[in-house]
Formats: C-alpha cells, structure tokens, sequence
C-alpha cells in the first residue's frame, strides 16, 4: 500500500533549502563538490609531477611541423598528445603515445591549385604502417568536398617518409605515380 503524503507549502521547502547552505564551486560549467575538487587537485598535481610526465612533455615540445619547421601544440596527457602545426593547424595533426619513436598516426594536406591531398599515416604495429592518400577537388563548395574524394594510395608495410616534406606539384604525382606502380 502506498501512502501518498501532504504537500508542503512552498514556502517552507525554500526556508529548509535556505538553512542547509550548497556546498559547491563551479570549474568550467560544471559544479564539482568542495571533496572532489580537492581530489582532483591532488591527482593532477601527482600526474605533473611525474617523471615519465615531465619526460614526455619535453619530448613533445622538441617536435616540429615536418612541412613548414614550426612548432606543434595542442593537448598534452599523460595517455597521448594530440598535436597540431601553430602555422596552420590543418596542415599537420598528430597523435603521439609516451615512449614511442614514432607517431601513432600523422595527418598531412598539400594544397594545390586545383586539387587538395590529405595523406593519412596509421602505425598498426612495431614497423607496421598504413599510409593512405585521398584528393579532394577544390573548386567545388566545401560542404561538397567530400563528395569529390578520390583515393590516389593505399599501402600498407614499412613508413614511407617522402610524404614528410613539402613539395611542388609535379614532384608530389611524379612519387606518387611510382610508388603506385611499385608497390
């Protein structure tokens, strides 16, 4: 049996939430409890204080764009770094894992008059790579862009670095063309 209880007037349910004072701060938008935030507190200050941290945060502010020299920034975590190129951030993003000499996947764009090459580079294993390069026509209406890929390569095995520098044109479909016949 249930049973079903008075309604309190409105009145008294604002003077009781008016003695019990809201324990809460606001980080960002949203409301943490006074306890957690001191937890919280304590664990990032654990995490930058770690030395395998500090490590790989040195090493991730050595890296540079490989296209144009300039440094990479972005979010830096104790689980990976997601980085981009200050010049242009859509020129090159990366992904890098602590401890690792390789990135665990790069993203480069080429731009040229007509067309744009994004070329993706995966890492599957120790020496395992994906490297995939996608053309997108420029002179339609970018909401359309997609709509115009077409996938130029697409090979899997060692890392190919020739992609890793600008270059002119010509010289971009005269490699591209090559590894297409040799791979």
């Amino acid at each position: 049996m249930v049973q079903i209880l008075p309604l309190q007037p409105l009145s008294r349910v604002r003077a009781a939430a008016a003695r019990k004072p809201h324990k809460l701060k606001v980080i960002g938008s949203i409301p943490i409890p006074v306890t957690t935030q001191m937890q919280l507190e304590i664990k990032t200050d654990a995490v930058l204080n770690d030395p395998l941290f500090r490590q790989f945060n040195k090493f991730v502010n050595t890296l540079r764009c490989p296209l144009c020299g300039s440094r990479l920034d972005g979010n830096v975590h104790p689980r990976e770094a997601r980085l981009y190129c200050v010049n242009n951030n859509a020129e090159y993003i990366c992904k890098w894992l602590p401890g690792e000499n390789t990135p665990a996947s790069e993203m480069l764009r080429f731009w040229y008059s007509q067309y744009e090459y994004d070329i993706l580079i995966t890492r599957y294993g120790s020496s395992t790579f994906r490297t995939q390069i996608n053309r997108f026509n420029l002179d339609v209406l970018p909401i359309y862009k997609n709509s115009t890929r077409k996938e130029m390569f697409d090979y899997s095995g060692d890392r190919i670095l020739f992609f890793r520098q600008r270059m002119e044109e010509d010289v971009f479909l005269k490699k591209l063309k090559l590894y297409n016949v040799f791979s």
